[in-house]
């Protein structure tokens, strides 16, 4: 028998990743960054009992 445990992260040091800049000239969120690229900090856990 045996226990087996996993972690399983995804951006485990949540580090934002920005998206472009708006590049419209004529818009008044010219050159703001509105969202990020990648999401936030994933965890995943997961646990097997084998025997």
């Amino acid at each position: 028998m045996n226990f087996e445990f996993r972690v399983e992260a995804k951006n485990a040091l949540n580090h934002p990743v920005f998206g472009t800049p708006d590049t419209n000239v004529g818009d008044d969120t010219f050159g703001t960054i509105g969202y990020t690229a990648i999401g936030p900090r994933e965890v995943q856990l997961g646990f097997k009992f084998n025997f």
